[in-house]
């Protein structure tokens, strides 16, 4: 049997508009897995070019609020 070659895939290069970003991050939030919304955000901060996640919001405040939410949800997240 012929072994399966897979294309190297990023998240990332698949979130072109903020609208995609938000859906992505409120998917990830229905997981009871808080490593899983970390990974989320890391996608969305490299999507946006951005080392810091605090850069990748939206100007109606959106995204600020999802990972807000997401930050509670997650046990090793600093308290704000």
């Amino acid at each position: 049997m012929a072994k399966l070659q897979l294309a190297k895939w990023d998240p990332a290069d698949s979130l072109e508009t903020e609208e995609d970003m938000l859906l992505y991050l409120e998917i990830a939030m229905e997981d009871p897995f808080p490593e899983l919304i970390a990974a989320v955000l890391g996608d969305i901060a490299r999507a946006k070019g951005s080392s810091h996640i605090s850069e990748a919001s939206f100007n109606d405040g959106r995204l600020e609020r999802a990972v807000q939410g997401a930050l509670r949800l997650s046990p090793d997240a600093a308290p704000t």
